[in-house]
């Protein structure tokens, strides 16, 4: 898709991203008579950081993290399946095999995801 969007000539090619490829662009180097199977069509993308930001480090979490996101999550999961049931059978019904309002296998598949 990408070639075959960059051998169109009704669209302003400088907005797509190949400006921040290194060398030519695979279109341009076979209209300038190179053959396609002499060209390696694989670009690198320059390494950049967004001004005054802390993204890489706001990204990490402790182990504190993902307890309180397993317990979170069970809750969440609980909640879901609990409400669902009010709303198809009109009734509660304890869900689950804890004491409590926890549904460990929603608290791991958040974590885990």
């Amino acid at each position: 898709m990408y070639f075959n969007l960059r051998q169109r000539e009704d669209i302003d090619r400088s907005l797509l991203v190949e400006r921040a490829f290194d060398g030519e662009a695979y279109v341009d180097r076979i209209k300038a008579g190179e053959k396609a199977e002499d060209i390696s069509p694989e670009y690198k993308l320059q390494n950049f950081k967004i001004k005054d930001s802390d993204f890489d480090e706001a990204d990490k979490y402790v182990l504190t993290d993902f307890i309180a996101m397993f317990f979170i999550f069970c809750f969440v999961g609980w909640l879901w399946e609990v409400g669902l049931h009010i709303v198809k059978d009109h009734e509660l019904v304890k869900r689950g095999f804890m004491y409590g309002p926890w549904l460990p296998i929603y608290g791991a598949g958040g974590v885990f995801i």
